[in-house]
């Protein structure tokens, strides 16, 4: 729901509605700073991480640290990366 999958042959990038990533982010949530995906804090520099470390719309990784602020188009960017597997 909210998905447009659009495929005109094995090179046709996916195409995902403003509907549809509005939808992903409400059931995964958007968070701007890096954050404990087991505590939903936010994680500083020097902070325990229980979890794992996340931010955006659940990105994870090496390149995601305590202590992170990214824009809501970054998020984006990364939201993008993450999903293009499932083109």
């Amino acid at each position: 729901q909210g998905l447009t999958v659009q495929r005109a042959g094995a090179h046709m990038p996916r195409q995902m509605t403003d509907r549809g990533y509005d939808f992903l982010e409400n059931e995964e949530g958007e968070r701007l700073w890096a954050y404990d995906d087991a505590t939903g804090k936010r994680v500083e520099p020097g902070d325990r991480v229980i979890g794992t470390l996340t931010i955006g719309v659940g990105h994870t990784g090496p390149d995601v640290f305590p202590g992170q602020v990214i824009t809501q188009e970054e998020s984006r960017r990364l939201f993008d990366k993450d999903t293009d597997w499932a083109e």
